[in-house]
């Protein structure tokens, strides 16, 4: 069965096929059944299938189907919203360093995997951009790129002639590159972890929707056609949970994001800009964000807040006139495909791995890092179901527990806000912005 997302997702165009799977039927005996075949899942079901257990994959719908298929393909190992300083203060010993060192491996874990199973996904290692969009932000950008080389990751700060020969624009004012990053086809990743799992013997079940997880001896996982009895169980689904587990979707905010990838571009244009093929991030409060896909579409995204998002041609104009001011020597662009998928918000930034029952664990909350941070915590799920102390975890175990009332209306706030301090920054820089 050749499965995708939907025809609006590029990737359902553009992805290697899907390994062949089918619909539960009858009972299985698992050591672990997973619930979700995205990111979190597959590399759980692959780690834990290839050190022996037998692991069995439940999916609602086609591998890869949520946010792992329908997001933009950045594989950025770092964390967005919060300094290292700040992590460190807030998680504190020895969780914070735990982390920091999980998230910042995160990108080689992805990009070993692909190439240990030869996955077919548009893999490009070029590393992740960070540009100023000011001549005050250069300082914080040269924080940044600080902090992570005192890890000893691979880091390089460039000034404003290198970003623009990297980028193509000359709307920049500097930049810093953490080189152990990416983009790949997000859905040709998800399906080659399948394919990878399935090597190593796990059963992927795919139009198979749990309809109750329940204790009887074992744990039962029941479907219209058949169930699992597992002795652990891993709830995968991520923003796409549901009523699956009660209370699991009050641990995070659904929040929704737009994609868009503009036509082709020309190949005489598409030299003029992002030379070094990487995926680029700005400093503006509501970012802009961009990279190429192997066909020369540049891709972009977008939270959904008010009209935007939610208004395509609205939205479709006005991410033309930013490209259109940030590259005016290339014609404008215009947007072949338009889709929308939905991330798990968590007020701390970072995943949150936690136990639902004794024997039944999730993880969530990646806030929109999904492709490295899901590879990684899937690892850290099967160490856990193959009997590793939560203790001796890079992610501190916890009872999961329900976000501040009104938490998914952040995003809508804080947008909008953004825009006007990036434009009062910017006036009082003597900078234009678009």
């Amino acid at each position: 069965m050749n499965e995708g997302t939907d025809a609006g997702v590029l990737w359902s165009l553009t992805a290697a096929p899907s390994p062949a799977t089918r619909a539960l039927r009858g009972e299985i005996r698992a050591d672990v059944a997973i619930v979700g075949a995205g990111y979190t899942g597959l590399s759980t079901a692959l780690h834990l299938a290839r050190a022996g257990a037998k692991v069995v994959v439940l999916e609602s719908q086609g591998i890869g189907y949520g946010g792992s298929g329908r997001n933009a393909g950045h594989c950025t190992p770092t964390f967005q919203h919060y300094s290292l300083a700040a992590l460190r203060r807030q998680i504190g010993t020895p969780w914070a360093e735990r982390m920091i060192d999980l998230q910042t491996k995160a990108g080689t874990l992805v990009f070993d995997l692909i190439q240990t199973y030869q996955i077919d996904c548009e893999a490009e290692k070029n590393g992740f951009l960070q540009v100023a969009h000011l001549p005050s932000k250069v300082a914080a950008i040269q924080r940044r790129s600080a902090d992570y080389a005192e890890l000893g990751c691979k880091v390089r700060l460039i000034d404003r002639e290198d970003t623009e020969v990297l980028t193509g624009s000359s709307r920049f004012y500097g930049g810093w590159i953490f080189e152990e990053a990416g983009h790949l086809n997000p859905l040709g990743y998800a399906r080659g972890l399948a394919r990878a799992a399935q090597s190593h013997g796990a059963e992927i079940h795919t139009q198979s929707p749990v309809g109750g997880i329940e204790r009887a001896g074992a744990w039962r996982l029941s479907t219209s056609q058949g169930r699992v009895l597992a002795d652990k169980v891993i709830i995968a689904t991520g923003a796409y949970s549901g009523a699956i587990w009660p209370g699991l979707s009050r641990s995070f905010a659904r929040s929704t994001v737009a994609c868009m990838a503009s036509y082709p571009i020309a190949p005489e244009d598409r030299a003029k800009l992002l030379s070094g093929n990487n995926h680029v991030l700005d400093t503006r409060g509501d970012f802009t964000n961009f990279r190429l896909d192997r066909q020369g579409r540049l891709i972009t995204s977008v939270f959904v807040e008010g009209r935007r998002g939610r208004d395509v041609a609205l939205t479709k104009r006005r991410m033309s006139e930013r490209f259109h001011w940030l590259y005016p020597h290339i014609p404008r662009l215009n947007w072949e495909f338009y889709w929308f998928g939905d991330v798990d918000l968590h007020p701390a930034t970072f995943p949150q791995f936690v136990e639902l029952a004794p024997g039944v664990t999730s993880a969530i909350g990646y806030s929109s890092r999904g492709v490295p941070t899901a590879t990684a915590m899937g690892r850290q799920l099967a160490l856990h179901a193959r009997g590793t102390p939560a203790s001796e975890l890079s992610v501190k175990l916890s009872k999961p527990r329900a976000v501040p009332p009104g938490f998914g209306l952040v995003p809508r706030l804080l947008l909008p806000y953004y825009r006007i301090r990036d434009a009062i920054d910017a006036r009082l820089e003597g900078v234009a912005i678009q």
